[in-house]
């Protein structure tokens, strides 16, 4: 046997595939050429069309079995890669992944907040996850302020108005951060389909708003 050719099961569909960047070939290529495995075991990129891979594996001893036919690891290993290169060449051309695990804390917050902002973060995980988020903070938030501003504290700092400039402060930023939860829950509703979880999520969002803005009334009452 001089070479083994696998081909991506697409190859026997008759489906007319349209690629959604014209460049898909070349970047095929690129990426096959950053496989180290390929060039280790002597694997050449053959035909590449839309939905289509061909990866060509001259035959050696490197490759073999102790029977001296192709080692069936390394069929598997060019059979996953061509499938997977076939699917490659429909997507569309983006930011490579290892750009896209290199994101920061920073710029997943911050990516997460207007996803959450504008309804694009599915329902329950925008209601759990900002939730417990909010509350976590609302929660330490409030033992230090009463640890720092109730006078029966052993840690009363009223008289330090830079502290106390800061406790107000970290008062406003979770008062944003639940305005922002509120408004992501009810717009991540619309794109649920209506039942009882989306009737559920904002009727809790309409009483944490009341129950918020009867507090802040008390208060200013006072």
């Amino acid at each position: 046997m001089a070479a083994i050719r696998c081909r991506n099961p697409m190859d026997i569909m008759t489906t007319d595939f349209q690629p959604l960047d014209d460049a898909f070939a070349q970047r095929v290529r690129d990426s096959f050429d950053k496989q180290g495995i390929m060039g280790h075991i002597g694997a050449r990129l053959g035909e590449v069309r839309p939905g289509y891979c061909e990866i060509e594996l001259p035959y050696s001893d490197a490759v073999s079995q102790q029977h001296g036919f192709f080692h069936g690891g390394v069929v598997g290993t060019i059979a996953d890669s061509a499938g997977g290169f076939a699917a490659y060449s429909l997507m569309g051309a983006g930011r490579p992944m290892s750009e896209k695990k290199r994101e920061g804390a920073a710029q997943f917050m911050a990516r997460w907040c207007i996803d959450g902002w504008k309804g694009k973060i599915p329902l329950k995980p925008m209601f759990w996850g900002g939730g417990a988020v909010w509350f976590i903070g609302f929660a330490l938030e409030r033992g230090v302020v009463n640890m720092f501003r109730v006078p029966q504290s052993p840690y009363f700092a009223g008289e330090l108005y830079v502290l106390d400039g800061l406790l107000r402060l970290c008062e406003w930023i979770l008062m944003t951060a639940f305005v922002w939860w509120c408004i992501g829950v009810w717009r991540s509703a619309d794109h649920e389909t209506p039942g009882i979880w989306p009737t559920t999520a904002r009727g809790m969002v309409a009483l944490l708003v009341i129950a918020n803005m009867a507090s802040a009334f008390m208060a200013l009452s006072r």
